[in-house]
């Protein structure tokens, strides 16, 4: 059996996020506006006079009459982005940011004062908790256990912390978040061997070359695949059986 392992898709990548963020559930109380049967929401994203990347870690002390103004203002809703690393800085141990999730809870009680509903853009990718760099632990979710598991911790404690509020109105991932190994796998290193190693690591590789034949997969993308110089190179001649023994250049 053959396959190219060329091969690593957006779509697969983008699944294995979404599932492991939809396993949680209940970010879904929004689709009670949806069917119009309390209204439209119309929201503004809420940082107070910071910045979304520093707003979890500043004072924010006008927080108050800045909620104010934006219910004047005509808004029924705001939306908070809540950065995973900033409130789950470590994975393995475990850790999180008492000072984020105090702060979540302030803001959760200063919207409901204005009667705002409160959104939730989950997963969030930048902060700065740290300087190294956080694009890693997104990558991971593709195929370590103990981020997944990390990640899915983080989403159910923000929703079970969310859910103590009654102003809650969901929550939602978006691709903006998760751009870097989508784009990693399908374009940007998508001819090399990062892409490469990304979908042997996520069990894409494996996963093809059970249920096809490279003919098949020819005929489905319309095109006749061929075998390229990354698996002859690193698979066939050298009899990789680890794929965390190549080296990603």
């Amino acid at each position: 059996m053959k396959i190219n392992l060329r091969r690593v898709t957006t779509g697969a990548v983008l699944i294995a996020a979404a599932s492991a963020f939809l396993f949680c559930t209940g970010f879904t109380k929004a689709s009670d506006h949806g069917n119009h049967e309390n209204g439209y929401l119309k929201s503004a994203t809420y940082y107070s006079d910071d910045w979304v990347i520093n707003f979890w870690n500043s004072e924010s002390s006008h927080m108050d009459e800045e909620l104010k103004q934006i219910r004047e203002d005509g808004f029924n809703s705001i939306i908070l982005v809540v950065p995973w690393r900033e409130f789950q800085p470590s994975m393995a141990p475990e850790h999180y940011n008492d000072y984020a999730w105090e702060k979540f809870d302030r803001v959760m009680k200063a919207a409901k004062a204005q009667d705002l509903k409160v959104m939730l853009r989950v997963g969030y990718t930048w902060d700065y908790y740290s300087s190294e760099n956080v694009l890693a632990r997104y990558e991971k979710l593709l195929y370590d256990s103990e981020t997944k598991k990390a990640w899915l911790h983080y989403a159910k404690r923000l929703y079970e912390k969310a859910s103590a509020y009654d102003n809650f109105s969901g929550g939602f991932i978006t691709w903006e978040d998760f751009w870097n190994f989508a784009e990693n796998g399908s374009t940007l290193y998508g001819s090399g061997i990062t892409g490469r190693k990304m979908a042997a690591q996520c069990g894409y590789t494996q996963y093809v070359k059970e249920h096809y034949t490279l003919e098949e997969l020819g005929e489905k993308e319309g095109k006749t695949l061929q075998y390229d110089k990354f698996y002859k190179k690193y698979y066939q001649q050298h009899k990789i059986e680890n794929i965390d023994e190549l080296e990603v250049e």
